[in-house]
């Protein structure tokens, strides 16, 4: 009789026990169902944002060539003076140079010196030849060369020259120090050399803008 009895309230009890295991895995299909959903809906919004900003990418226009143009020449020029140039409203104008800065296309402003009424100096460009030419002996070599402020441009160029420096010392002895440094065998260079520039004939005055759009202006 016992035992009969017990049955009803081990059911009940078995029946209680398997709602409380079953729940929170039910309940965990649901939430990850709606996770998974949630998940592709801001993916996909991501993803859309991702095609607005390439369809968005800034197109130059002659107009933006004009504004560029003018502040390669003189880039403290006011906003009022710079529309009056180009032909457009301040307001317009000051649009534009906005939308080139947050662009990138103008990335910064800087000042011209005249180095020779500052201080003495020498200039060279010097010629790199590295002993390997694995990506890890490229990395080496430009770690240790953009630290070195003497080093004002540094180009990879092809041929039997792999980089092209552009360097300022204050005179023959400070490059002998800047030699001694890359003559280190740990920079992994075979061999350079330097060459003294004489004269600056002709300056950088800005890029040719025009001209270089001139055949796409065709297409």
């Amino acid at each position: 009789m016992k035992s009969n009895a017990l049955v009803p309230e081990i059911s009940r009890f078995q029946r209680r026990i398997s709602a409380t295991t079953l729940f929170p895995r039910a309940k965990m299909r649901r939430l990850d169902s709606r996770s998974a959903s949630s998940w592709r809906g801001s993916n996909s919004q991501g993803l859309g944002r991702s095609r607005r900003r390439i369809v968005a990418r800034h197109i130059v226009d002659e107009m933006d060539r004009k504004i560029m143009n003018r502040l390669q020449l003189d880039a403290r020029i006011s906003n009022v003076h710079l529309a009056d140039a180009v032909h457009l409203s301040p307001s317009a104008c000051l649009e534009r140079v906005r939308a080139l800065e947050r662009d990138a296309l103008i990335r910064r402003y800087i000042a011209d010196f005249d180095l020779a009424k500052i201080c003495s100096s020498v200039m060279l460009l010097v010629e790199v030849v590295l002993e390997n030419h694995r990506e890890a002996d490229f990395e080496r070599f430009l770690g240790a060369i953009r630290k070195r402020d003497e080093v004002l441009e540094c180009y990879k160029i092809g041929g039997r020259i792999d980089y092209l420096m552009r360097v300022v010392c204050r005179d023959i002895d400070h490059y002998n120090e800047l030699s001694d440094f890359m003559s280190r065998g740990e920079l992994g260079i075979e061999k350079f050399h330097g060459h003294v520039v004489l004269a600056l004939d002709k300056t950088f005055r800005g890029y040719p803008l025009d001209l270089l759009a001139e055949r796409q202006g065709r297409e």
